[in-house]
């Protein structure tokens, strides 16, 4: 209906993501499909970035930290692969002490990049000159399908918040049935005076 359609981009969600293949700060393959299983929040920054790129990164250390012990994978994508090769990456995610079980940092081929920013998370990303780079600063959130389900600008503290209810609601699915086969007093009771 006219009217309703607010932002084009945020309404076409969910949005399955189109395979693609990179590599992480180990020299390990990661694909579409090695990372489904479990939801994942991604980031777009680099490594010489002069600008938010280091809040970033320090708020998803911060999510790592605050949710520790749930099941789902930290993704830092590099906008600037021709300069952040496996070695920067990891040097990049050692100054920010990352655990790597569960988070890698990602280079390859700019095209195949550039290509899942724009036109999979429809978002911005282009070079301006030699090392100022346009990039978001949005915080993607891709289920265990590999489903692109959710977006925040995580910087914020009330949008971080939201952040860390949406991945707690991807992993905790199944856990809330178990909740409900608890066996009510009452029926003690009645079995203790039958006894007596």
């Amino acid at each position: 209906a006219e009217g309703e359609v607010v932002d084009p981009e945020e309404n076409e969600l969910p949005r399955k993501l189109e395979p693609f293949s990179l590599v992480n700060q180990s020299e390990e393959e990661v694909t579409l499909n090695t990372l489904k299983g479990k939801p994942w929040v991604g980031t777009f920054v680099f490594s010489s970035c002069p600008g938010p790129c280091s809040r970033i990164t320090g708020r998803m250390k911060q999510l790592q930290q605050d949710l520790e012990g749930v099941d789902f994978n930290l993704v830092s994508i590099t906008v600037d692969p021709k300069n952040d090769d496996p070695e920067k990456l990891t040097k990049y995610a050692d100054a920010f002490t990352a655990d790597l079980a569960n988070w890698h940092f990602l280079t390859g081929d700019m095209y195949v990049i550039y290509k899942l920013i724009r036109n999979d998370f429809k978002m911005p990303v282009g070079e301006i000159k030699p090392g100022d780079i346009l990039h978001t600063n949005r915080f993607v959130v891709i289920d265990a399908e590999g489903n692109y389900v959710d977006s925040f600008t995580a910087l914020e503290d009330a949008e971080y918040s939201k952040l860390k209810k949406r991945i707690n609601g991807l992993t905790t699915i199944k856990a809330d049935v178990e909740e409900s086969t608890e066996t009510t007093d009452e029926k003690d009771i009645t079995s203790e005076e039958k006894e007596s």
